[in-house]
């Protein structure tokens, strides 16, 4: 049997994080179906906790590539202004519940007073939402100050029971004696604290989540540790992503991977400085890991010593430390196996976007994402890696999935980074979809196809002429102004627009994925340390671009720069990892370099060894 210690946990909207419940809309050609994000609708996508595994969409495609029901649009006017008036709804309701309950459910695991007082009583009766998650946090509280709490029903039984207190020895014993279903807790609590003669008494599987935990423990938790370590075969019981216990059937052949929240990272918050969206995969306490000013941030870094990880096979069991940036430094080289080892059950900050970078930089990490899209990935992330997926097998030379009856927001907008498609092909992608025209007017400007770029004769853009801005190729942007002026075609120049060395300024609006140069090349600078961290999208999400929705992006800068800046890491030696900063940028280096030559090479590189000179010095008078 699989115990949900916390099965009122909050449903989350994939968009925001924020907390949601599903409701229900009268609809003739629907029947009942539950709330739908306003993200969705705009972006033609459904959740997937959608009632009888029915999605709603708002787009055509044949049943053979998508079965999911694509009503009508225009059939559904009054309900989707109904939908997207629930959503606001919901949304400010459960911000307002997250203000109010995710600081007294701090209060309540770190002040006994406070859980033993009339304004607890009062909280539970006023709670109309999830009351029980304070009713947890509440036995939690007495649990670890040493008072067992009667527990009828499993929805009071809290997970954590190891942090911000340990227990005593003897209540912990008790507890599992009263509540048999809680002894892997008891457990996880024995490694946390030490107490090995009560591990094992308790007489348990040697489970994965409690190794992690006495490992972490480095004054108590060694022999615990080395008990679960030493045997043949280790189970998984315990799950800190979705907070149950699988009592009945546990994962079994199952290594340490990081999959823990060990006490010590307990104490991290979410910072303000965050996306106000940014959900953490880990909340054993259920509080949201709500900020407090002295509080750690819940992003930890990845300490020196388990550098080598990012350029050595990876160990079966890993060390205690923070995967994320190895996570996302697998997928972003496409590492199938390191990716497949390494990845959470839930996706962490910037995962997409590394995925999508993988996607389109090799071809067997895209063959491997497209067999286990559904299996890996939730719903709301398909859109954007099928796109990613067609674009490498476009600049493959592979069109066997291209045809007419492909859904439209499945096809990529990229397809010409980080390679071109050969001229054919691109002739062909133009018959096969003539919507794509466009794009591949611009590809053949990227990859300078003139001749297919006149074949193609593609109605004018200001998306053809932006890029026309860059090639060196001074036809394309003639052709595309002649055109426009003979077909009447406004290119939206404004007059007065700015350009620098020959294409509009950086300054200037321009669509990113248009410029030549797709990926930074990051700063020169060694960070302090490698963290990963989510990007902050502003405080009103609605006044950002579609593609903010979505879950990943193949120009993401945020991430582009911080990859960067870990490769520096990476690439560092020890000593030179010491002094993190700006590298080759201060007034001293600037003023070395204008009043000093270099040092003589003590061997020097022969240029001419191989290719012999590329250029002839003329002599005066000839």
């Amino acid at each position: 049997m699989k115990m949900a210690f916390a099965v009122c946990r909050p449903v989350h909207h994939l968009l925001t994080g924020t907390l949601a419940r599903s409701r229900r809309f009268s609809s003739r050609s629907t029947g009942c179906i539950p709330f739908v994000p306003y993200h969705f609708l705009i972006n033609r996508q459904a959740p997937s906790q959608l009632s009888r595994k029915r999605h709603l969409s708002t787009s055509g495609s044949p049943a053979d590539m998508d079965p999911t029901p694509r009503p009508n649009v225009t059939e559904f006017t009054g309900f989707w202004e109904e939908i997207v008036s629930e959503y606001w709804k919901d949304l400010d309701r459960w911000t307002e519940w997250k203000k109010i309950a995710y600081p007294a459910i701090r209060k309540i695991r770190h002040d006994l007073d406070f859980a033993m007082s009339p304004e607890f009583s009062a909280l539970c009766s006023e709670a109309k939402e999830l009351p029980e998650v304070f009713i947890r946090a509440r036995n939690a509280r007495l649990i670890m100050s040493n008072k067992v709490p009667d527990m009828a029903h499993d929805e009071h039984k809290p997970y954590c029971i190891w942090y911000p207190d340990l227990a005593s020895e003897d209540t912990y014993r008790e507890l599992a004696l009263r509540y048999p279903d809680m002894r892997y807790h008891v457990g996880r609590a024995c490694a946390a604290a030490g107490y090995t003669s009560l591990y094992k008494e308790l007489d348990l599987l040697p489970e994965v989540s409690i190794a992690e935990e006495a490992r972490d423990n480095k004054q108590g938790g060694a022999a615990i540790f080395e008990h679960i370590i030493s045997q043949p075969v280790r189970y998984k019981v315990l799950d800190d992503y979705t907070r149950t216990a699988n009592l009945e059937n546990p994962q079994a052949g199952v290594y340490l991977n990081g999959d823990t929240a060990v006490r010590s990272t307990l104490s991290g918050v979410v910072k303000p400085k965050h996306d106000r969206h940014y959900q953490h995969y880990f909340d054993i306490q259920e509080d949201g890991r709500i900020d407090d000013p002295s509080d750690p941030s819940v992003h930890q870094t990845l300490e020196d010593e388990h550098i080598s990880l990012f350029y050595s096979p990876l160990p079966k069991d890993l060390p205690t430390t923070n995967k994320d940036v190895l996570i996302i430094m697998a997928a972003w080289e496409g590492n199938i196996d390191r990716y497949l080892q390494l990845r959470r059950p839930v996706r962490i900050a910037n995962e997409i976007s590394a995925v999508i970078r993988g996607i389109y930089h090799h071809p067997p990490f895209a063959r491997w994402i497209e067999t286990h899209l559904k299996e890996l990935f939730s719903r709301r992330e398909w859109k954007a890696l099928q796109q990613a997926i067609h674009a490498r097998f476009i600049m493959c030379n592979d069109l066997s999935r291209i045809h007419s009856e492909v859904y439209g927001d499945d096809l990529p907008w990229v397809f010409w980074w980080p390679h071109f498609p050969h001229e054919n092909t691109l002739r062909e992608l133009a018959w096969r979809r003539v919507d794509l025209k466009d794009h591949v007017a611009v590809a053949c400007i990227v990859a300078n196809y003139q001749d297919v770029f006149d074949e193609l004769k593609a109605e004018p853009s200001r998306r053809q002429w932006e890029v026309a801005c860059q090639s060196p190729n001074a036809h394309y942007r003639e052709n595309i102004e002649r055109r426009a002026a003979e077909r009447d075609v406004d290119l939206e120049i404004s007059e007065n627009l700015d350009f620098l060395n020959g294409i509009p300024a950086y300054w200037e609006y321009r669509k990113r994925y248009l410029e030549f140069e797709l990926e930074s090349s990051g700063r020169a600078e060694i960070p302090d340390a490698l963290v990963n961290t989510p990007y902050e999208h502003g405080s009103d999400p609605a006044g950002w671009e579609d593609e903010w929705y979505e879950p990943g992006y193949l120009f993401d800068d945020h991430l582009h720069l911080s990859v960067m800046a870990w490769n520096t890491y990476i690439s560092a030696t020890d000593e030179a990892r010491r002094k993190p900063g700006p590298l080759y940028s201060s007034e001293k280096d600037f003023e070395r370099r204008r009043r000093t030559s270099g040092p003589y090479p003590s061997s020097r590189k022969n240029l001419e060894s191989h290719y012999g000179p590329d250029s002839m010095k003329v002599c005066a008078g000839q």
